[in-house]
């Protein structure tokens, strides 16, 4: 991807759309320990808050983090999923991986665009994102 295209909404979306996908939370405990995983609310798309990360969109980011509903995930938290071998959509927008509860309602992953059928797992791969939030981020 050229550097134009990294910073072009419908191609980020649609390249992190793709890098979405269903894990169980037990693989994600390395990053876990590292303090890099971020849960997005249920009431927000996933690939909206992930652009947000990509395009470096910090006021926007921030409100959602004073809203609580992009947060890192607590230590009780993971003990919950890990207790329960939940399974999450996740998307690496690097160095974070961000995760969100599948929908009750649907075994889809909502995104802006429409609803895209997500089957499966995958490992995380950390994929080329030219962002870093050193100060937002770190204070959640």
């Amino acid at each position: 991807m050229s550097e134009a295209n990294e910073r072009d909404p419908a191609v980020v979306r649609q390249k992190l759309n793709h890098d979405t996908a269903k894990i169980k939370w037990g693989a994600l405990h390395e990053h876990q320990q590292i303090e890099c995983v971020i849960a997005v609310s249920i009431d927000l798309d996933l690939i909206d808050v992930a652009c947000e990360f990509t395009l470096d969109n910090h006021s926007q980011v921030k409100v959602w983090m004073e809203q609580a509903q992009v947060k890192k995930v607590s230590d009780e938290q993971a003990r919950q999923w890990s207790t329960e071998d939940r399974e999450l959509w996740a998307v690496v927008v690097a160095p974070w991986v961000l995760v969100q509860e599948k929908n009750p309602e649907t075994n889809y992953l909502p995104t802006s665009g429409g609803l895209a059928d997500k089957a499966g797992q995958v490992s995380i791969v950390a994929t080329r994102h030219q962002i870093i939030w050193p100060v937002l981020l770190p204070q959640i």
